[in-house]
């Protein structure tokens, strides 16, 4: 799988080059998304989880972020994911705001 990672990298980042001359030129859309991809790519690792997956781990790792603890080392795999996945990112910090609000709404209490 990593061979065929790093074959697809290396395709993507000579067609962004440009390499030889002869390649079609990109608008700068297609060249966006192609930099994206090759960067999702070079960064992709062997063990992730998907999205249903890192879902359904988002209250633990929010709990253990409001607690102080070090979220990153206990659960990667959802930070990683968080990384990488912009909707899971935008559940994680509304469903933080969230906690962080009835925490603050029953201090007050």
């Amino acid at each position: 799988m990593q061979e065929l990672l790093k074959r697809i990298q290396e395709l993507l980042q000579r067609r962004l080059d440009n390499a030889g001359g002869n390649q079609a030129h990109l608008d700068p859309a297609q060249r966006a998304r192609m930099e994206r991809l090759l960067n999702l790519l070079c960064i992709t690792q062997t063990e992730e989880l998907g999205c249903e997956e890192a879902y359904e781990l988002l209250d633990k790792y929010a709990d253990l972020d409001l607690t102080g603890e070090e979220v990153d080392l206990l659960l990667p795999l959802v930070k990683h994911h968080l990384d990488l996945c912009q909707e899971c990112c935008d559940e994680y910090h509304m469903l933080l705001q969230s906690l962080r609000a009835n925490a603050e709404a029953r201090a007050t209490s």
